[in-house]
């Protein structure tokens, strides 16, 4: 990473939730300083902005507050958080071809892995994967394309708290890796063309492209299986509003939180 090394601290996570997004503030701007020197990110420079930041770690704090039993707070050690399409540092060496919006050269900050960033800085055991390299990150991270079967098989089995892909399904890599997966993975053309005509079958379609969905539905078992048993998982609410997958609210399988309106799904 091009920012020096942030040191690793372990927050101590308030009971009231109606403290939370005040703590989070605060730790973005100690994070941000410790590790650009500013108190303040800025789209231009870093690619995020400090509000954007506590916009993504807001609603995986909500669950894990409310996950606490004990009257006490809650340490961000104790739970492991899995970010798939997490964002890279440049161009995977693992591929035979390119990462389209990697950020090597001067290019584009945006889709650097914040989030898995800061969590590590908070003291969180985050395991990242992404289709670009993460080499030289601080923390656990893995270069998958995820459209292939398998590709979180690296995880094991009930071992994540929260698994979150909030911008995995309109990330513009992934629409250029379904493009390639068409050119030459015959079995996934074949399951991409039992897709579409599913979809073409329902009276009322999937919105985003046959590939997400289709991703959508890769993933399901492998979200499954990495869980624990009271893990979350949290998306984008379209898989889940157009019946795209099958898993929904309940104790005994996965639970939706919807980032954008959180405070009232927990």
């Amino acid at each position: 990473m091009d920012e020096k090394i942030e040191p690793k601290i372990d927050l101590l996570l308030p009971i009231d939730k109606s403290q939370i997004y005040d703590v989070l503030s605060r730790t973005v701007e100690d994070f941000a300083e410790a590790t650009t020197g500013t108190r303040e990110l800025h789209t231009n420079v870093h690619g995020i902005t400090n509000f954007e930041l506590v916009s993504r770690l807001y609603p995986l704090f909500l669950y894990v507050t409310g996950k606490g039993k004990a009257k006490c707070k809650l340490k961000a050690s104790e739970f492991t958080v899995l970010d798939i399409g997490s964002g890279n540092v440049g161009q995977s060496k693992e591929f035979e071809y390119d990462n389209w919006i990697g950020t090597r050269n001067g290019g584009s900050a945006s889709f650097r892995p914040w989030l898995a960033r800061i969590l590590n800085y908070i003291g969180v055991r985050i395991i990242a994967v992404d289709y670009g390299t993460l080499r030289g990150e601080s923390y656990e991270h893995y270069s998958k394309d995820i459209l292939t079967q398998g590709s979180l098989d690296v995880i094991p089995d009930n071992s994540v708290d929260i698994v979150h892909s909030r911008l995995l399904f309109s990330s513009p890599q992934l629409e250029r890796t379904i493009e390639e997966h068409l050119r030459w993975d015959d079995a996934f053309i074949q399951n991409y063309s039992e897709t579409q005509r599913n979809i073409e079958k329902n009276e009322n379609p999937a919105r985003g492209n046959i590939g997400s969905v289709l991703l959508a539905r890769m993933l399901e078992p492998q979200i499954e299986r990495v869980l624990t048993k009271d893990g979350v998982y949290i998306t984008e609410t379209w898989p889940l509003e157009r019946g795209v997958l099958s898993i929904t609210r309940g104790e005994d399988g996965i639970t939706y939180l919807f980032p954008e309106n959180s405070p009232k799904s927990i």
